[in-house]
């Protein structure tokens, strides 16, 4: 299988598991709102999109007395989601029996007034598969130059115990 066939393959899993469960499930409110964030993840849209009066308006005629949370609320839960994530990131990691190699890249806001790095790491699994997972993303505060981004970079590797299992970096 190629790597698009993957992709199609597990959208297709993703999808009929969604479906599946929409269809047998009982509606919850919590988790209706849980599916809205994974929407604003998804399309990278902003945390005030859950507040639009159209959307509202949109929902409660589907479904009377529905009550779309706040911004704050997705914005939190995002970040649970999150950590939940990533704590499966790191369980899968330091379950290697391989090294890791880390890959990092450092982007700028238009205007260079906002600097952020991002970490990912790249294996080859059990079954010999290429995999990438996502590690971390951090917000520069001062200016990004090399010596500076090396602390937010260290303190992501050794926060997460990850530093015996490296084998090595580049940058993108």
């Amino acid at each position: 299988m190629t790597a698009k066939d993957i992709e199609k393959f597990d959208e297709t899993h993703h999808h009929e598991a969604m479906t599946n469960y929409l269809q047998h499930g009982k509606f919850d409110l919590k988790v209706f709102n849980q599916l809205l964030v994974f929407w604003l993840i998804r399309y990278s849209l902003p945390w005030n999109r859950i507040e639009d009066y159209l959307l509202s308006v949109a929902f409660k005629y589907v479904q009377r007395g529905i009550h779309l949370y706040s911004r704050t609320w997705a914005a939190t839960e995002a970040h649970r989601l999150y950590m939940n994530l990533q704590k499966n990131v790191v369980s899968v990691l330091t379950s290697l029996s391989s090294k890791i190699t880390l890959i990092h890249d450092i982007w700028t806001t238009k205007g260079n007034h906002h600097a952020f790095l991002g970490i990912s790491v790249a294996y080859i699994s059990e079954n010999w598969t290429f995999q990438i997972l996502h590690l971390g993303l951090k917000y520069i505060a001062s200016s990004h130059k090399g010596k500076l981004l090396a602390i937010p970079f260290a303190n992501i590797i050794s926060k997460l115990h990850l530093e015996e299992k490296i084998s090595a970096s580049g940058l993108d």
